[in-house]
């Protein structure tokens, strides 16, 4: 305690700065984001849409269908949400895991097949 008031522990993590660099940054990843969330929820940019990316996540990957249906809302509206400045350390956080998510369960194989030596001579 300071002159009477609590110090907050979670004050470091949350102290924004007056920096255009996490502006840049927020807008650039609502950017790149956003048309990935709208394939997926709206079947725009050659998309499947809602039901379709469902049950791709459900019958391809296994995941079950309401997990594939938050990684559709966290695409979709996560960077509706980084562009205005909401819930930006929550969904950045999201993003991570669910870039992990999408590096394990879809392209790690294809990383193991570009290890495996194909035998052929150059």
């Amino acid at each position: 305690m300071t002159n009477g008031k609590k110090s907050n522990p979670l004050a470091p993590v949350m102290r924004t700065g007056g920096s255009l660099a996490p502006l840049v940054l927020r807008l650039t990843l609502a950017f790149v984001m956003w048309p990935h969330g709208a394939q997926k929820a709206l079947g725009w940019y050659g998309g499947y849409g809602w039901d379709g990316t469902v049950g791709w996540f459900t019958d391809t990957i296994g995941i079950p269908s309401v997990l594939a249906m938050a990684i559709i809302l966290l695409e979709f509206l996560g960077p509706i949400f980084l562009a205005f400045g909401l819930l930006t350390r929550l969904v950045a956080l999201s993003f991570v895991g669910l870039m992990v998510g999408a590096i394990v369960n879809v392209h790690a194989l294809e990383f193991v097949v570009i290890l495996i030596p194909s035998g052929q001579d150059e």
